[in-house]
């Protein structure tokens, strides 16, 4: 099971009935780690602490490669991979212990020298 920590989802978009096209909801949601997906893009969805950020009404189009749901959802992946990035590498340096210093810290101290 994947353990992912924060989710990019994509749901259907309420729009009213004059609107023909295809628009999609996209949202960006941290979860408990358990690795369950949550259903829905919602703070009351189990296993989710908390919606990261929501794009709302993305047309979907119908071929696709640069629409504004392509896009969004786009950003969306980006941004879950870069805070799940982050998670990890506070992981590694805490199970490592203090006597790893990050790499900004080793490239202002070879400067200051």
């Amino acid at each position: 099971m994947d353990k992912r920590r924060y989710i990019a989802m994509c749901a259907s978009a309420r729009m009213p009935n004059s609107c023909k096209g295809i628009y999609r909801r996209v949202g960006l949601v941290e979860t408990d780690g358990s690795g369950i997906r949550p259903k829905m893009i919602s703070k009351h969805a189990r296993h989710v602490v908390r919606v990261v950020r929501t794009w709302e009404r993305c047309h979907a189009g119908t071929n696709g490669g640069n629409t504004a749901y392509d896009r969004a959802l786009d950003e969306a992946w980006k941004l879950a991979n870069q805070l799940n990035a982050a998670i990890e590498l506070a992981e590694m340096q805490a199970a490592l212990g203090p006597w790893v210093a990050p790499p900004a810290a080793v490239a202002s101290e070879g400067e200051s020298r």
